[in-house]
């Protein structure tokens, strides 16, 4: 079996998803995208399933949240949200903002290539 070769942002989404600080901010988050009475933690373990050693070819994935019109993604350039609607943008940053200093800067710089938000 030929040895699988990992790149720095995908041992980092192991670990994040395995920080309690990362997926307390992370289900804080996903609570607001999501539709009421959904639970968070069913992402996070989706995530949590795809991001694993035991899936040595996982890559970027997204997951997009109808209710804020966003979309969570998560690939070498970080963890993050986004959105095309002008109404939603602010607050796609600020939760980034809020994710990236639940990783905290010198774990995001070592993980993933785009700059740690708020520099």
């Amino acid at each position: 079996m030929p040895r699988t070769i990992w790149n720095a942002w995908q041992k980092g989404m192991i670990a994040l998803l395995n920080s309690k600080k990362f997926n307390t901010k992370l289900r804080e988050l996903f609570s607001e995208h999501a539709p009421a009475g959904r639970d968070p933690d069913i992402l996070i373990d989706a995530f949590r399933n795809y991001y694993t050693m035991k899936n040595p070819g996982f890559g970027s994935n997204h997951w997009y949240f109808s209710k804020t019109k966003t979309t969570f993604h998560t690939n070498q350039n970080g963890a993050y949200f986004a959105t095309e609607d002008p109404e939603f943008e602010t607050l796609c940053v600020e939760h980034s903002t809020q994710l990236a200093q639940a990783v905290g800067r010198d774990r995001w710089l070592k993980t993933f290539l785009a700059r740690y938000p708020g520099n």
